[in-house]
């Protein structure tokens, strides 16, 4: 396994991980084998399912799975970046960026290929360039089907990557405020930009504009989590039940206000709240502590967390394979039961070996090759004689 070189690990994180990759799994399988075998034809938005089982809602509303992504990766960063604060280290810009490309851009060069050999007419230089710097969300991209799909995501956490070391220096010159009125400034960007017609679901979805408030949300939790006593840490635990009730309650009141496809300002709010609840539900399965180390489930997870980028990334490929080929299971006659057990027997395994070959032939190797980005800081010698 390569571990970062710059802080310790914790399995904890690697199963919350492996939690939202499921969740986003099987929401896409659910969906998009549900439009052939209910409506007989390709997925859009006419096919939203709406329920009043408030799991099933989570399940129809899994995108939500996107923002425990953007929290953790805010509160990963920073539990390093604090620890290497305090003892007067800084972050280095060129190497971090280096080890966040090292990150995701082997896998995503390697389905940018196959997507271009696949549909060349789709090719263009300018869409390519566009595509890898990164800016995918934006107008001019190449849409490579199902190969690029869920490249906007990566796009959006990439933008903030160049971003969080100057989040981090403004947190430690300023505290917390310079981070609130980060968070503060940008909703209120997202609003003008909604009064003058943009779409307030693009915004909160697939911008940063947007995204933004779940990642410093994550930097939040890692501050508060890594100044906690051991007291509190264990009333948190016992917080788990209700915070996931609370956050399957919030996402099963979105789901009743239309879900998604809906257009409304509300949406520019949601996002601010969608990780607040998601940063609860992680700090409260952090709390529980270091003892799961030794199940063999905790392993399990573990593991899965590790393929969880490659599984975010090459599962939508996987499902539009099986529609393809037609590859549904057909045993219960019902079309939105047969899509989920098409998702758990048939997408789930496949792309559980699609994610470990992608893991194991090309991340880790590139995960291998990762620096240390902090480094003493130079400190300036104070002529004994001055005034201040």
């Amino acid at each position: 396994m390569a571990t970062s070189p710059n802080q310790p690990y914790l399995p904890q994180l690697d199963h919350l991980r492996a939690a939202a990759a499921m969740l986003i799994l099987f929401y896409h399988g659910f969906q998009l084998f549900s439009a052939p075998l209910v409506h007989g034809k390709p997925w859009d938005k006419s096919m939203w399912m709406h329920t009043s089982n408030p799991l099933l809602a989570l399940l129809v509303e899994g995108h939500t799975a996107v923002a425990i992504f953007f929290v953790m990766s805010g509160f990963i960063l920073t539990r390093g970046a604090l620890g290497h604060l305090a003892q007067d280290r800084r972050l280095r810009y060129g190497p971090f960026i280096a080890n966040r490309a090292l990150r995701i851009y082997p896998l995503l060069i390697f389905l940018i290929i196959l997507g271009v050999y696949t549909h060349r007419d789709l090719f263009s230089l300018p869409g390519l360039v566009q595509t890898v710097l990164p800016l995918y969300n934006l107008p001019g991209a190449m849409k490579l089907d199902w190969f690029t799909a869920m490249f906007w995501a990566v796009t959006v956490l990439f933008q903030l990557y160049l971003l969080f070391p100057f989040l981090m220096r403004f947190y430690h010159e300023d505290g917390p405020r310079a981070l609130w009125l980060v968070m503060t400034t940008f909703f209120v960007g997202r609003f003008a930009c909604f009064v003058m017609g943009a779409s307030a679901l693009d915004l909160a979805y697939l911008t940063v504009a947007g995204r933004v408030d779940q990642f410093i949300i994550g930097m939040f939790a890692a501050a508060a989590f890594s100044s906690m006593e051991q007291r509190r840490q264990n009333l948190l635990a016992w917080s788990l039940a209700p915070a996931l009730a609370a956050t399957v309650a919030a996402v099963y009141g979105f789901h009743l206000l239309g879900g998604w496809p809906e257009e409304a300002w509300w949406k520019l709010i949601w996002v601010t709240l969608e990780g607040a609840l998601w940063a609860w539900v992680m700090l409260a399965y952090l709390a529980i502590g270091s003892s799961m180390k030794e199940w063999g489930l905790s392993r399990l997870l573990a593991w899965l967390g590790r393929l969880s980028f490659a599984i975010f990334l090459v599962h939508t490929l996987i499902i539009a394979i099986i529609n393809k080929l037609g590859w549904h299971l057909l045993l219960t006659g019902n079309g939105h039961a047969d899509a989920m057990a098409t998702t758990v027997f048939v997408a789930l395994p496949m792309s559980l070996a699609a994610a470990a070959l992608m893991h194991y032939g090309i991340e880790q190797p590139f995960l291998g090759m990762r620096v240390r980005y902090y480094s003493d800081m130079e400190r300036t010698p104070v002529d004994s004689g001055s005034s201040k």
